[in-house]
């Protein structure tokens, strides 16, 4: 579906080596750039730089490239990835219409994103018509034995290049996520359309169709099936889709101190999606499968709110045992919420509900404290009972 565009660390001695290599474009040498290179060997230089997350490199020749030919298509898609990376959505969308204008039947990576970008049902039209584009891709590529064809440069009827797909290669997952996208928007931003129950289930049928190993299609049928109250499909689509991908994780937790494995490369399930899975099965009441999930999550990012408020959650519904680990878990969360300035406030909002209601945390020292006020109360007791017993005594005796 196209290159991530989440913005990633990278050291600053890389950055710094990767600059020297190749001298910046100052305004006194654009125009030698220009005549020395055409704009798609600008772009593969622009594209080097994306691979390094040395975006503001890649955004120098990208906009070289523009510059030289406004109607590049790849020179279009790549300008909207960097949009896309500085926050600038709005310059994204301008940017893959435009190539859509351009290009409308070659290249599905700038609808994908449009998809992403937009909302209803002009979102499904894009996905859509990426769906439409890369079966057509992938038939040419059965049809001719070899992956070679997916990927190529397209070109005008004069030969030139006007157009690059930006991804080598277009697999059956790509297009089982993208028929998971439709399906979503179904169970989300459109579920109040007509036919939208009807549509969900068939993006759901034709993700599973296209890529019956892809675990987020079952996922989603999972929360298509708790929409309809019916917990016992959704509890065996949610654990067949888990199947597919958690028992590689377990293998490769290693608490013997053996050498860790990246969960990437054996989770093909993002971390983000891995969350909205536990959710679905607190939902089903599966607390123990979630907080296994949840806990490998924490081995993977330690910082994530979210991660710690559901393990708090998944406590206090465990109840009266576990409310010391949902103590634990609910706090820690407002703590790295206040650090990293979190803005969901509802979630924040039910943490402290949930720690208001579970109370204050009964220690050693509290006890004894308890234990102290009590006695003194006894002894109160006594002493005022005293008077009255004597005065009962010595009236016994007259």
């Amino acid at each position: 579906m196209g290159r991530k565009t989440k913005k990633l660390k990278s050291k600053r001695n890389a950055e710094s080596t990767q600059e020297k290599k190749c001298p910046q474009i100052s305004n006194e040498n654009k125009s030698e750039v220009k005549s020395r290179f055409s704009a798609d060997e600008l772009l593969d230089k622009a594209d080097e730089y994306l691979e390094t997350f040395n975006y503001d490199m890649a955004r120098r020749f990208c906009q070289r490239a523009v510059e030289q030919d406004a109607l590049n298509c790849r020179a279009l898609e790549m300008s909207g990835l960097l949009f896309l990376q500085a926050d600038k959505a709005d310059l994204a969308i301008g940017c893959y219409r435009k190539a859509v204008e351009l290009k409308p039947e070659i290249g599905h990576v700038k609808y994908m994103y449009l998809g992403q970008l937009s909302s209803g049902i002009e979102a499904v039209e894009f996905y859509l018509k990426g769906i439409e584009l890369m079966n057509k891709k992938l038939a040419e590529v059965q049809a001719s034995q070899s992956t070679d064809v997916v990927g190529k440069e397209e070109t005008s009827g004069g030969g030139s290049t006007v157009a690059k797909d930006s991804v080598s290669e277009i697999t059956p997952r790509d297009v089982s996520n993208a028929y998971c996208a439709v399906a979503e928007i179904f169970l989300t931003d459109a579920c109040f359309e007509d036919d939208a129950e009807v549509r969900c289930k068939e993006s759901l049928d034709k993700a599973i169709e296209a890529d019956a190993a892809n675990p987020e299609s079952f996922h989603l049928l999972a929360s298509y099936w708790l929409s309809k109250d019916d917990r016992t499909k959704a509890s065996e689509a949610i654990n067949h889709g888990i199947s597919l991908w958690l028992p590689q994780l377990r293998s490769a937790d290693q608490p013997d101190g053996a050498t860790a494995v990246d969960p990437v490369q054996v989770c093909s399930v993002g971390f983000s999606a891995r969350i909205n899975c536990t959710k679905t099965l607190i939902e089903l009441q599966d607390y123990e499968v979630a907080s296994e999930i949840l806990e490998l999550l924490l081995d993977e990012d330690d910082e994530v709110v979210e991660v710690w408020y559901l393990l708090g959650w998944i406590n206090f519904l465990l109840g009266e045992d576990f409310k010391t680990n949902s103590r634990h878990y609910l706090r820690k969360a407002l703590e790295l919420a206040a650090k990293q300035k979190y803005e969901d406030q509802q979630m924040i909002s039910h943490v402290h509900e949930l720690l208001n209601e579970l109370g204050p945390e009964i220690t050693e020292d509290n006890q004894m404290d308890e234990d102290d006020s009590l006695s003194e109360s006894d002894d109160e007791d006594k002493e005022k009972s005293k008077p009255e017993n004597a005065n009962e005594s010595e009236a016994m005796q007259h």
